[in-house]
């Protein structure tokens, strides 16, 4: 185990970020141009992956380090007695993920495969809308509002990275194959489950007002605000008799928390270039109503947020961020404007990254940064 300084940490997490979205610029514009597609260029694309990839995998501190840890004791200790009495404690996935930790060395290991799961799907995903986006933005933009979360919410990084890579079949249209991901994202996280509904929502062809289409809709979401409440009512009437319902009990509890509206502000040089540019992306960009309409479902869930503990579930929609901010950059053709836009998106993931990192809830858990688990 190796402990760095406090400034050796801050300037370590700042040269990986900087330098992952530059690797992921020159991949770009390297790129491997064939007959029939562009590919990224593999030795930079490889590059800003190993750059993210090491600091994560190979840490020894974390936020809720020791809940995962001691989870992970209990796990293995019991071995098969837990699993003969598995009762959905944890997620299914994550349980085979410590028992595959175990086999291949011990508990540094979780670390490794979250940080290459999560990282490997996010690559793919960026990686096939080379022709769309900016990579250097979008990788900007992903390791700024979400990479440092991969430093604590290690159940919810494997999860966020086959959601994420989901969004390709809702650009397909492919409900089998987005529910199948979806699906495997809740052996993880179980929240997961609710970017189904996201389907639904963001695959509409349109948007104009049609008598029967609103009343459906009121309709159905009529009958989603009475399941929400009903699955409350189980959750928080069943929580001791199914374990893990426990755990999921706290995203419905009441308590007043006016702080997370300060996370809607990852939306807002957004919401100004879509009022004024909003139609002129729509039609410029494909699949930009998917994305648009999925950002514009992280306000709610903000606004919730306050007096429902709902905030992280925002996390599974932030790759629409990353490729909304991308497609902006993208459609400018005027070079100082393009400049403008460039810089304001570098000071705002910098003022990001620094909120995240100094904040008190994860500072004392990331800095010093620690190499190796002891």
């Amino acid at each position: 185990m190796i402990i760095l300084s406090v400034w050796t940490s801050y300037v370590l997490y700042g040269v990986v970020i900087v330098a992952a979205s530059i690797f992921a610029m020159l991949a770009q514009r390297y790129a491997v141009v064939t007959e029939t597609k562009t590919k990224v260029n593999p030795l930079f694309w490889s590059l800003s992956f190993l750059i993210l990839f090491l600091p994560a995998a190979l840490r020894g501190n974390g936020v809720d380090q020791v809940n995962y840890y001691v989870r992970y004791q209990t796990y293995i200790s019991q071995g098969m007695e837990y699993i003969k009495s598995y009762r959905g404690e944890t997620e299914p996935l994550y349980l085979l993920a410590n028992y595959i930790a175990k086999a291949l060395g011990g508990f540094q290991w979780l670390y490794i495969l979250e940080a290459g799961f999560c990282l490997f799907f996010v690559y793919k995903a960026f990686a096939r809308k080379i022709d769309d986006i900016h990579l250097g933005i979008a990788m900007m933009t992903f390791s700024g509002f979400f990479y440092m979360y991969l430093y604590g919410l290690v159940r919810m990084s494997f999860a966020f990275g086959l959601v994420m890579y989901s969004f390709r079949y809702l650009e397909e249209r492919n409900l089998r194959k987005y529910s199948m991901f979806i699906l495997l994202a809740t052996g993880f996280h179980y929240s997961a489950i609710v970017m189904l509904i996201v389907y639904a929502v963001c695959v509409a062809k349109e948007y104009r007002l049609d008598t029967k289409k609103t009343l459906l809709r009121m309709i159905f979401g009529g009958i989603g605000i009475a399941a929400f409440f009903a699955m409350t009512t189980v959750i928080m009437r069943y929580r001791n008799v199914f374990p893990w319902l426990g755990r999921y009990s706290l995203y419905f509890e009441t308590e007043a928390n006016w702080r997370t509206v300060f996370s809607a502000t990852v939306l807002l040089p957004l919401l100004f270039i879509l009022f004024n540019e909003g139609k002129y992306i729509r039609k410029r960009k494909r699949f930009a109503n998917i994305y648009i309409s999925m950002a514009l479902l992280i306000i709610p869930i903000i606004i919730a947020s306050i007096f429902l503990n709902f905030a992280r579930l925002a996390f599974f929609l932030y790759p629409a961020l990353f490729y909304l901010y991308s497609y902006i950059y993208q459609e400018m053709s005027d070079r100082v404007q393009k400049a403008i836009y460039l810089r304001g998106i570098i000071v705002f993931c910098v003022l990001w990254y620094f909120y995240v990192i100094l904040s008190p809830f994860w500072r004392e858990f990331l800095i010093p940064y620690v190499i190796g688990f002891k």
